[in-house]
């Protein structure tokens, strides 16, 4: 296993339709969670095709470098906080804990900032070793790939001068988009709101939208430019840019999206959609699962997770859940920590990892039962499995509501929900042929594609670290807001309209006068009847 990436570089001097090896960094975030997992299967895919792919990820989570698939694939750089690195972790783990006992604004309000003023610090203790970032430069990587969650990549990018690489896991999120330079339209873009599922919006959606979109970004750019502002005047980082002007100087952008399942949208071409990086036909499970999934005769199994940071809940959502799963025909498999010992109903089997795509692709899956992330929505529409999304922090209230609106499933209020529409949602999905026939037809159009989307990622890495990525920079990028929006334009021509509108009505003004003097102007001298039109203009 610890020769196979030696064996994959041998390999591609054999293949003739390998290009000359080329050397990356990825970096996401500390090197944990479902980012990790996003951004690591495309490095995968580049080290398969001959390339050298070095990691950089804190020592929280140098277990990366043990772990049996991504341990042998990379090399690793690790960079070391200035506090135990045990505790690295814990905001995030408090964040996501909060909003799935409290509520997804709760979590936003109680830990969003720590989250950010944390992240700096981790920025500037990764810059602070001047040892590493100095090997990083002797590197001369082809180009640097880094997940958009840490703004401290686009950092690390710009300190080493390197063709650079944004990858968004969580699909399409419009004030990113109008950062990378790309339109957005509140009237058809939709922001992070979770009750617009579809287009086109009334006129209260649209309103409520445009406003979301505008104070999501202004709040977005100047928290986290003013978080990090300190970090780069402190490293000497480009001082006099921001952070986000650094991240829109990208040379791609990556957004784990496909059209099939989205609202279409206008996107310029640094942006590259690649929805569904971590699909792939499923493998047989271990077989202990392997006997309880096949076991559950005609009616299935439920599969049943609330990704990567949630193994666990209050008692009182636990005790709902439980007794909500207890009333279904089918078996469930569940990922979760059951702390407070509740009695497990026969028809369940907690675990606390899941094989999930291996499930999802099983023939006896029937419906998914998890929380919205990005990449199990691509897995289970690969793989045609209809879901029940119980949302509890990010983008995942969206994607609900597209689940919703592509009538493929349905969602619920994970802490309001009772125990009665736990089941009532899951059995409704289980019995009712439409949500298994829209997905089946989603699915379809999902997979007839000329390219998997990790075969695209890489392809798309190759080529910007091979000639750059000036060719698909947006001009928006280029011009001022006032220049952008015309608005200069808008005011040159409203000016002359009123100009021109002000010569007209004094032209009319003095044709009307005149026609009423010209009584009297017709008895005067040849000279008075000059001097009175001319006064009579002016008067006018």
């Amino acid at each position: 296993m610890y020769y196979f990436r030696e064996i994959l570089v041998i390999t591609s001097f054999i293949c003739p339709v390998q290009v000359a090896g080329l050397s990356f960094l990825f970096q996401s975030g500390l090197g944990d969670g479902s980012h990790f997992t996003t951004s690591a299967t495309v490095a995968e895919a580049l080290v398969r095709k001959g390339h050298d792919v070095t990691y950089l990820i804190s020592n929280a989570c140098e277990f990366r470098t043990r772990s049996p698939r991504w341990g042998p694939l990379f090399k690793y750089e690790i960079f070391k906080h200035s506090y135990p690195p045990e505790q690295a972790l814990d905001t995030m783990k408090s964040y996501v804990q909060c909003s799935v006992d409290e509520g997804i604004m709760a979590g936003v309000l109680k830990h969003a900032s720590g989250m950010i003023t944390v992240g700096a610090i981790d920025c500037d203790d990764l810059f602070s070793d001047t040892e590493l970032i100095q090997r990083l430069k002797d590197a001369k990587f082809d180009a640097f790939v880094a997940d958009v969650v840490w703004p401290c990549g686009s950092l690390v990018g710009e300190r080493l001068n390197v063709t650079q690489v944004l990858v968004i896991p969580s699909g399409y999120i419009a004030m990113l988009a109008a950062i990378y330079g790309s339109p957005v339209n509140p009237a058809y873009n939709i922001a992070l709101v979770d009750n617009i599922p579809s287009l086109p919006m009334t006129f209260l959606q649209r309103v409520k939208n445009f406003i979301m979109h505008h104070v999501q970004l202004i709040a977005f750019v100047k928290v986290y430019d003013s978080a990090y502002q300190e970090v780069m005047k402190k490293h000497n980082i480009s001082p006099e840019k921001t952070v986000n002007q650094i991240s829109s100087e990208a040379d791609l952008f990556l957004f784990n999206m496909d059209f099939s399942a989205e609202n279409a949208l206008p996107l310029t071409p640094n942006i590259v959609t690649v929805g569904g990086l971590t699909t792939k036909p499923a493998k047989a499970l271990p077989a202990e699962l392997e006997e309880f999934v096949a076991g559950s005769g005609e009616q299935g199994v439920a599969v049943f997770s609330l990704g990567t940071y949630v193994n666990r809940t209050n008692e009182r959502v636990a005790r709902n859940i439980f007794n909500g799963l207890a009333g279904l025909p089918c078996r469930v498999v569940w990922k979760f920590d059951n702390q407070d010992n509740i009695p497990v109903p026969p028809n369940v089997k907690i675990m606390d990892w899941l094989p999930l795509n291996d499930l999802l692709g099983h023939n006896k899956t029937k419906v998914f039962i998890y929380q919205g992330g990005n990449n199990g929505f691509y897995e289970a529409l690969y793989h045609g499995v209809p879901m029940v999304v119980l949302p509890v922090l990010g983008d995942q209230g969206q994607v609900a509501a597209r689940v919703v609106h592509q009538g493929i499933g349905k969602t619920l209020d994970l802490r309001e929900m009772s125990s009665d529409e736990l089941r009532d949602a899951v059995l409704e999905v289980l019995t009712n042929d439409r949500f298994q026939k829209n997905i089946d037809r989603l699915s379809a159009i999902y997979r007839d594609k000329p390219m998997h989307p990790l075969d695209k990622a890489a392809y798309w890495i190759e080529h910007v670290a091979k000639f750059g990525g000036k060719s698909y920079r947006p001009p928006s990028l280029d011009v001022g807001c006032l220049q952008s929006s015309l608005l200069d334009v808008y005011s040159f021509l409203a000016v002359i309209i009123l100009f021109v509108l002000i010569i007209l009505y004094k032209f009319f003004m003095f044709l009307i006068k005149c026609l009423c003097n010209r009584s009297k102007t017709h008895k005067r001298g040849k000279w008075n009847k000059m001097q009175s039109l001319f006064n009579c203009f002016w008067a006018s």
